[in-house]
C-alpha cells in the first residue's frame, strides 16, 4: 500500500487536563499519513485518483479547533476518524505532539487506525 503523508501540520486548539491549560489555545503538531493506492493518480497525473492534501489539512483544521479537548488522544482519535470517514482511505496513522513542560519537549500519541469493511450485500430473497 502506498502511503500520503502530510507531515508538521499546526494548528491552534484548546486542550489540557485542566480548565486552565484549556482557556487558551496551544499549537499542536500533526503528523498524517494516508494509506492508499496511488499508482493511478501518479500515472495519470490525477488529483481525483489522490487525496487533496490542502483540503485535508483545512479539515483537519476546521474539525480540530472548534472544539476544546481535554487529552491529545482524543484529538488524534478524531482526526483519524476524520480522515476514515472523509477522505475514504482504508488506512491512516495519526501522530499529535504537544509541547509540554521544562524539561521535556513534546507529549507525543501515535495511533492506527483501519477503516471497517462493509458486510457484502446480500441477494434478496424472493417471496
Amino acid at each position: 500500500m502506498d502511503r500520503l503523508s502530510l507531515s508538521g501540520l499546526k494548528t491552534r486548539v484548546r486542550v489540557g487536563c485542566t480548565a486552565k491549560e484549556r482557556a487558551s489555545a496551544q499549537t499542536l503538531e500533526l503528523d498524517v499519513d494516508l494509506f492508499l493506492p496511488l499508482a493511478r493518480a501518479g500515472l495519470r497525473d490525477d488529483l481525483a485518483a489522490s487525496v487533496d492534501y490542502s483540503a485535508l489539512a483545512a479539515r483537519l483544521r476546521a474539525e480540530l479547533e472548534v472544539r476544546a479537548w481535554r487529552l491529545i488522544e482524543a484529538v488524534a482519535e478524531r482526526a483519524a476518524a476524520l480522515v476514515l470517514a472523509e477522505f475514504r482511505v482504508p488506512r491512516v496513522a495519526v501522530r499529535v505532539r504537544k509541547r509540554a513542560w521544562s524539561g521535556i519537549a513534546f507529549a507525543e500519541v501515535f495511533l492506527e487506525r483501519r477503516a471497517r469493511r462493509r458486510p457484502p450485500q446480500t441477494a434478496r430473497k424472493m417471496l
